[in-house]
């Protein structure tokens, strides 16, 4: 492959991924808006970051890894945000928060599986710190369901 394909290939899934990130952030706005504070909308977007790197970067190390994901991070949320939502963990008893973890991070990895088979090739995923500091703030209302982040962000 020529240096001007490889460049192209790597500026093709750098923006795959960079426009998946931004959907998810403004997907995350508009379905919580008020009712969500922002470190808990970050942390999320940070699983949904995280779910398509753990697919596009399997096998590499996990330093990569992270320095993907806080890249990508930082590409739409201020450094200090994306810091934070790298080192959040939800409250003790946040089990909305903790099973929307998981969802928004699955879908995440569902992304990732889709950009892989329209050819990306994950070595040239643009370079999340350890997730375990804490994050505070109530839980949220059971009106909101983890089944609408899905539907939301697979649209």
């Amino acid at each position: 492959m020529s240096s001007v394909a490889a460049a192209n290939m790597r500026q093709t899934l750098s923006e795959a991924v960079g426009q998946s990130v931004r959907r998810a952030l403004a997907t995350l706005q508009e379905r919580y808006g008020s009712a969500l504070s922002e470190g808990k909308r970050d942390l999320l977007l940070g699983h949904y970051v995280y779910g398509l790197a753990s697919v596009l970067l399997a096998g590499e190390p996990p330093a990569r890894q992270l320095e993907a994901i806080e890249t990508h991070l930082k590409e739409v949320l201020p450094a200090e945000r994306a810091a934070r939502a790298l080192q959040a963990v939800p409250d003790e008893g946040d089990t909305w928060l903790v099973s929307t973890l998981d969802s928004i991070e699955a879908i995440g990895g569902k992304h990732g599986h889709a950009l892989l088979a329209h050819g990306a090739a994950a070595s040239h995923l643009k370079p999340l710190s350890n997730k375990d500091a804490s994050v505070a703030g109530p839980a949220e209302p059971a009106a909101i369901e983890s089944k609408a982040v899905e539907e939301i962000l697979t649209r």
